[in-house]
């Protein structure tokens, strides 16, 4: 949780979010989708209502578990050590965050 929120308020992000939530607050982590019905709870949102955005297979996973929508964004780091996610189940890849923007 101390890395996210660091990372969220050093990219001057943190104020796009209503609600963080990460590992540490789900006794199952992804694939399970604990996390996204969490949030959907949490924010009284429905599945249908909500778009994911994943960089790995059990995350994109989970989000669909949870019954929403998922755009697979392919992450360079990955590659830099030789692992490339399976992200067919995505409904939607992109290559770049700016793409979201023509998806959204």
């Amino acid at each position: 949780r101390r890395v996210v929120e660091a990372t969220l308020k050093r990219l001057a992000l943190r104020k796009y979010f209503k609600l963080v939530l990460t590992g540490n607050d789900v006794k199952q982590v992804k694939p399970n989708p604990e996390i996204y019905l969490k949030m959907l709870e949490k924010l009284k949102l429905k599945s249908e209502e909500c778009l994911a955005v994943e960089d790995s297979e059990t995350g994109v996973q989970a989000a669909k578990q949870a019954g929403i929508k998922v755009v697979g964004l392919k992450n360079e780091l990955y590659g830099q050590y030789g692992y490339e996610p399976n992200l067919s189940a995505a409904d939607v890849k992109i290559s770049e965050l700016n793409d979201l923007l023509k998806i959204v």
